[in-house]
């Protein structure tokens, strides 16, 4: 099993959310107006510093992974060519503990 973690800007949730529905993924959560600091600065929501994030957290097969990553790269070429897209994805090994 792997883990997909989907970081992306909250403006961006419904698109990467529509991928991941037409994929067929069930094992799905998000965790909408995540705040944080990365290599753009600081993300708080507020009038300072504006804007969130959302997280997915997609608990997948192993081969389900690479056309999940290919559909969010494809979404991520379309979207750079006029705006800058906030969009990482991760994978890692899922150990189902209990």
């Amino acid at each position: 099993m792997k883990l997909v973690t989907i970081l992306c800007d909250s403006g961006y949730e419904g698109e990467v959310r529509n991928i991941i529905d037409r994929l067929g993924f069930e094992g799905v959560t998000c965790v909408c107006r995540a705040t944080g600091k990365g290599r753009t600065g600081p993300r708080e929501g507020t009038t300072i510093w504006p804007g969130t994030n959302s997280l997915f957290f997609v608990l997948t097969e192993d081969d389900r992974v690479s056309p999940l990553a290919d559909e969010l790269k494809r979404f991520w070429e379309e979207q750079k060519k006029t705006l800058p897209v906030g969009l990482k994805v991760f994978a890692s090994d899922a150990d189902e503990l209990l």
